[in-house]
């Protein structure tokens, strides 16, 4: 099975896609990114983005919160 490094390059690759399926492959590996290393700011960050894509703005909003929570500086160019 992937690491949590290369399933959040693989949730990278697929938000740059831009598609629909493409977004919501990203969100489960994403998430596994951030359920095993949950001080991982980049992965909380593009889960943001992920949700914010598919149009869930209450789980982009924590995600976004997440990341500010671990960087003060991270969340701001990011809030809703």
């Amino acid at each position: 099975s992937m690491t949590p490094r290369e399933r959040l390059a693989e949730g990278i690759r697929l938000l740059k896609l831009g598609d629909d399926a493409s977004i919501a492959a990203a969100i489960p590996l994403l998430e596994s990114v951030v359920r095993d290393e949950p001080d991982n700011l980049v992965g909380h960050v593009n889960l943001g983005v992920a949700h914010h894509l598919a149009g869930d703005l209450s789980e982009a909003r924590a995600s976004y919160e997440r990341a500010t929570d671990l960087d003060p500086e991270a969340g701001e160019p990011w809030f809703l």
